[in-house]
Formats: C-alpha cells, sequence, structure tokens
C-alpha cells in the first residue's frame, strides 16, 4: 500500500494525518500488506513515520532519482539486519 506524498507531507505537524497513516498501517498488517510512504521531502517526517511503525518510505529526502543512497549509521544497519533485511545503501544492482 503506497501512502501519497499529499498525506505525508507535513505529518510531523498534523495529528489528524498521523491518526489516518497509524489506521492505515493497522488495516495493512491485518491484510498482509506492506506500507510504503512517498514525498518525503522534510527531515521530521521520517521520524513520526517511525513512530507511527511506517516500515518504508521514498522522498527526495532520502534519496532523489540518480543520488546514491546515504550511508546508514550503524545501528540502523544492525536494525535492518536483525530484521533480516538489506540496507539499501548495501544492495548491488
Amino acid at each position: 500500500m503506497k501512502l501519497d506524498r499529499s498525506l505525508i507531507h507535513g505529518i510531523d505537524r498534523d495529528d489528524d494525518r498521523a491518526a489516518l497513516v497509524a489506521a492505515l498501517c493497522g488495516y495493512a498488517s491485518q491484510v498482509g500488506s506492506r506500507v510504503v510512504a512517498e514525498g518525503v521531502e522534510y527531515s521530521d517526517e521520517p521520524q513520526r513515520l517511525r513512530e507511527l511503525e511506517v516500515p518504508f518510505a521514498q522522498g527526495f529526502f532520502l534519496a532523489g532519482p540518480g543520488r546514491p543512497w546515504p550511508e546508514l549509521s550503524p545501528e540502523a544497519t544492525a536494525a535492518f539486519e536483525a530484521a533480516g533485511r538489506v540496507p539499501a545503501d548495501r544492495l548491488r544492482v
């Protein structure tokens, strides 16, 4: 399930949007879907999305088209590995 950028923009300052995202994440979990937030463009949005347990995100704040992924902190890398996932900065394509 992809959450449109119009829902994500300013989510760090909007409790109503956050409540809707939390509800959509709960629904996705119940039906076995994955959730990705699109349009993450500002520095405070990723933290709010983490708090809401949105597992995936994309947007210019994270990496623009053709721009390499930023290095992850050791803690973030460990969290990915503990979840059995490969951080994007280690993917080889």
